[in-house]
């Protein structure tokens, strides 16, 4: 009897550290599962703030569309300019210009050179000139080395919408939504979908830091040859809910012309028959 006390006494005493062990290994386990938790969170509050950056920075460049590139020297000296220029508008500088005797902006050109390499990394060069179209131009004076520029308001522009960000070696790749300007037919789609606007198309924004470890946008591609592990957005490959709404939209569209087509065909034939028939009797 006292032999089995004693034995069962020696299983409570080892019991007991086993037991403590468990339990800091739960406690460990629940400190980490939180630590994870709260850094899931953290890196989605920062990614989407890392967003919203890459929107501003990229704006003045997608507003206009420009054609994909892989060297920024190989566009056009108007589009670097307008580009340039959009920049120093939307910037923070934008409340230090003042307005001429004609209520023109004044633009410093230096200015538009600090951007433009901001924008297009530092081996860009700006050829100040005059630029513009009808809507607006934007005057360069060569003598005070300053742009006149005038009142608009630039619409009928993309803004951007970042969907993605992968990270690609030295390269920060942007898949990009064109999100169309407002009108009544975008509405339209916003309202049978989801309430939010539909991305025209994508593009690939490529971005890499300069020597301040600063962001530029070094080239824009097309999704198709956008180079992304994986084949992760490759263009048509790829088809989002939204993309088949929109789909589903031009399909009717599509329907809708082709009946026209057809009808407008068809009285076009009934006439040339008509008019046969009244040739006919006209020689009869």
């Amino acid at each position: 009897m006292a032999e089995t006390t004693a034995r069962g006494a020696r299983r409570r005493k080892g019991a007991a550290p086993i037991g403590a062990i468990f339990i800091l290994l739960a406690v460990i386990g629940l400190v980490a599962v939180l630590i994870f938790t709260i850094g899931l969170t953290r890196n989605f509050v920062d990614n989407t703030a890392q967003k919203t950056e890459f929107e501003e920075m990229i704006r003045p460049v997608l507003m206009f569309d420009p054609v994909p590139f892989e060297d920024p020297n190989d566009l056009q000296p108007a589009t670097l300019l307008q580009a340039s220029m959009w920049s120093a508008l939307l910037g923070e500088k934008r409340g230090s210009y003042q307005y001429d005797e004609m209520k023109l902006l004044v633009v410093p050109a230096s200015d538009l050179d600090v951007n433009a390499q901001a924008l297009f990394g530092p081996t860009v060069t700006l050829q100040h000139q005059t630029f513009g179209n009808y809507d607006a131009t934007f005057v360069f004076d060569q003598e005070t080395n300053t742009y006149r520029v005038p009142i608009v308001a630039q619409i009928g522009s993309y803004t951007p919408k970042i969907e993605k960000i992968t990270q690609q070696g030295s390269e920060v790749l942007l898949m990009v939504g064109y999100l169309p300007p407002d009108t009544l037919w975008t509405a339209e789609q916003a309202q049978r979908e989801d309430g939010q606007a539909q991305p025209d198309k994508h593009m690939i924004y490529v971005l890499e830091e300069n020597d301040k470890g600063d962001y530029y946008i070094s080239a824009i591609r097309d999704t198709a040859n956008a180079g992304l592990p994986g084949g992760e957005y490759s263009g048509s490959e790829v088809i989002s809910p939204e993309m088949m709404g929109n789909a589903a939209l031009d399909e009717d569209a599509l329907s809708k012309l082709e009946e026209e087509r057809a009808e407008q065909e068809a009285q076009e034939a009934q006439t040339e028959e008509d008019g046969a028939s009244e040739e006919e009797e006209a020689e009869e």
